[in-house]
């Protein structure tokens, strides 16, 4: 199944950077944050655990989840640590046995929420990040700004609502399909509202900004950098509730420093840890404790939607069939 998705998606171009203390052991990374969250990390990383190298590669969700697999199923693939933000891939991971069971219970994976850990699939949410509607105050007036996610898939908002390329940018779509308030019907009708594709939420955000559409959603955190920027955008409150969508993060099964790789995983996940990805990500941590980003809510005061990850992975084939199938259709 997964084999015949790899073929199919763009690989996505990821960077390679290594923090070295001359020291002996070296901790292999694979992590889709950005480069100034892993950097903030490495940083901290060296600081607790000072005998120790640091080799990271950067990706995005998508494209990391396929470069691991690829390599795995090639025989290589020997790192320590893998976070990325493609939620479904992991049980993948799990069903291979290439990551360490038992991760999300026990130890600082007890601090955590429900929703951002999985005892079966095995990993524990390095992030959490939400799907906010964003708007341009500019070309959308108060009157106007939707109240529902239903309302989507209306006339009234035909021809302009910007969304993402789901082989590129997934959540949003994994969301959607494994989400029992959502699924193919509001799928269809999105597709039928004459949405504009961009590449990735970077895209759909920029697209909003120029006025090129008036909605999307985008997780919270990329649409508060750009208001931090001053571009006219506002998050509208939708009465559904707001999809949280956990980024996975665990220890490769055959790691190659099994001991170090326990400790860093131990320590991100922690209360300083999870404050370090909040101060330099911007999105939320699945550790009550942690205080959530500037200017936004704790996800306690939130109605949480949760979608079903491992259904979106057990019906992989079919899904990605029917999303080619949209798009072409939308062409």
């Amino acid at each position: 199944m997964y084999r015949k998705l790899l073929l199919s998606m763009a690989g996505a171009a990821a960077m390679q950077a290594a923090v070295s203390t001359a020291h002996a052991e070296t901790l292999q990374f694979y992590s889709s944050l950005t480069t100034d969250a892993n950097t903030a990390f490495m940083e901290k990383i060296l600081e607790k655990f000072p005998e120790t190298d640091i080799e990271w590669v950067r990706a995005g969700g998508v494209g990391l989840f396929q470069r691991f697999v690829t390599e795995r199923y090639a025989g290589a693939g020997n790192i320590d640590l893998l976070h990325f933000s493609y939620t479904p891939g992991w049980y993948l991971l799990a069903d291979e046995g290439w990551v360490v069971e038992g991760v999300a219970e026990g130890g600082e994976a007890d601090a955590f929420v429900d929703f951002a850990k999985d005892t079966d699939a095995d990993f524990v949410a390095l992030r959490v990040s939400t799907l906010r509607v964003v708007y341009n105050t500019e070309n959308v007036s108060p009157e106007e700004v939707p109240t529902t996610w239903a309302e989507l898939v209306s006339d009234k908002w035909k021809g302009r609502i910007v969304m993402n390329d789901p082989f590129e940018s997934a959540g949003t779509w994994d969301f959607f399909w494994g989400s029992d308030d959502f699924g193919k019907p509001f799928i269809d009708g999105l597709f039928a509202n004459d949405i504009l594709m961009q590449r990735g939420m970077g895209g759909q955000v920029d697209a909003v900004v120029r006025g090129e559409r008036d909605i999307a959603p985008v997780f919270e955190y990329l649409a508060v950098a750009a208001m931090e920027r001053g571009a006219p955008l506002a998050f509208a409150d939708l009465e559904e509730g707001v999809p949280v969508v956990p980024g996975p993060f665990g220890i490769i099964a055959d790691a190659p420093n099994p001991e170090l790789a326990e400790k860093v995983f131990e320590y991100l996940i922690s209360q300083e840890g999870q404050t370090v990805m909040v101060d330099n990500v911007g999105t939320y941590s699945g550790r009550p404790d942690v205080a959530p980003p500037a200017d936004l809510p704790p996800l306690a005061d939130l109605k949480v939607m949760q979608s079903n990850w491992e259904k979106v992975y057990q019906e992989q084939d079919e899904y990605r069939d029917y999303m080619n199938e949209k798009i072409r259709s939308a062409r």
